[in-house]
């Protein structure tokens, strides 16, 4: 025989009564007070439901018609469930609890684990997520990112007319190429972003006076526009969202509490990943130029000339507080990691 000693509340008043519960060896509860002995209740062990232990916090018995015994005899317990209905998952997850020995490798384990989810399971998660997203998504955060860096980036184009119309009639064949693909080809003066080219979610290419002024040749913006296309095949632009999002919500799930302390640190993963996502994009958007190039026997060195003439403007401007030449290579793998791949500057020559 097991004994309890605790408080009853039988969950129609708030009165609690200080009572003593037996665990007989057939499984039978029987509930009395400590005062009089007077029996309260009697119930079959199984039926009654325990909460799990704890540390050495107090435990609650809940039994049928509503009536709760709280103790804080924890061994009790876990005694009475043992003898009546065997080993219960609930005492080997406290001994896991309290036991270094087992805390460290769990640790350890997580830690792990939640690494493997950041570098493979977020992304491939953003996969599965971005496929399964309407068109109509994808349309609305296009519009929506062109607004914005109309409003707060860029100016209207200063490209003359002409010059506006011969280059797109250069780049069409890549468009031609790509018929299954809503692009749309468009022009703005970059400002502080300098020689740039972006790719948003629905398809929209933005391509900035300056990084039109740099090129020495149609093909080397031919060439960026080709790499640009690979990021609207890829959905990069909804991945990194996407992703960003993931790793946000997984922080805010783990730390509980978004706001204070865990704030200074909660951006700091996401940028860290979205670098080290942004850099895998790129190169996979440089491989799918790279095929454009080489399938339609254009030089593939037209893309690494641009990048190469952008490092060396960007290194030239170096002291310069506003920078604006670095931006197109901030986040993308190194110039001559690039220029490798594209096979550095003869292949034209």
């Amino acid at each position: 025989m097991i004994e309890l000693r605790g408080k009853w509340y039988d969950g129609h008043q708030s009165m609690q009564i200080d009572a003593v519960m037996t665990v007989q060896s057939d499984g039978l509860v029987m509930l009395k007070r400590a005062d009089t002995e007077a029996l309260i209740l009697q119930q079959p062990f199984a039926k009654v439901r325990i909460t799990p232990r704890l540390a050495d916090t107090a435990r609650f018995l809940t039994f049928e018609g509503g009536g709760t015994f709280e103790t804080l005899d924890n061994d009790g317990v876990d005694q009475a469930q043992t003898v009546v209905v065997g080993s219960h998952w609930s005492i080997w997850v406290h001994r896991l609890e309290t036991r270094l020995r087992y805390i460290i490798p769990a640790i350890v384990v997580f830690i792990l684990l939640a690494v493997v989810a950041v570098i493979y399971g977020v992304p491939a998660a953003a996969r599965l997520i971005t496929d399964q997203l309407p068109p109509s998504v994808y349309r609305i955060a296009g519009e929506q990112t062109l607004t914005v860096l109309d409003r707060m980036i860029f100016k209207p184009s200063e490209l003359t007319l002409e010059r506006v119309q011969g280059l797109k009639a250069h780049l069409q064949p890549v468009l031609d190429n790509h018929a299954g693909l809503p692009i749309e080809i468009v022009f703005r003066k970059g400002g502080k972003v300098g020689p740039n080219a972006f790719a948003l979610p629905d398809g929209t290419i933005i391509f900035t006076d300056e990084m039109v002024s740099i090129a020495k040749h149609d093909d080397e913006i031919l060439a960026v526009l080709a790499h640009e296309i690979g990021h609207v095949v890829h959905r990069h632009g909804m991945r990194r969202i996407v992703q960003d999002s993931l790793v946000s919500f997984a922080l805010l799930a783990i730390t509980g509490d978004a706001s204070g302390v865990s704030e200074l640190f909660l951006g700091l993963p996401v940028i860290l990943t979205e670098l080290a996502y942004s850099r895998d994009f790129e190169r996979e958007a440089d491989l799918h130029a790279l095929a454009y190039l080489t399938e339609h026997a254009i030089p593939t060195a037209r893309f690494s000339d641009l990048i190469s003439r952008i490092d060396t403007r960007a290194k030239e401007a170096g002291g310069a507080e506003d920078n604006s030449w670095a931006g197109y290579l901030s986040t993308h793998p190194s110039t001559r990691e690039r220029m490798e791949a594209f096979g550095g500057g003869s292949m034209h020559r």
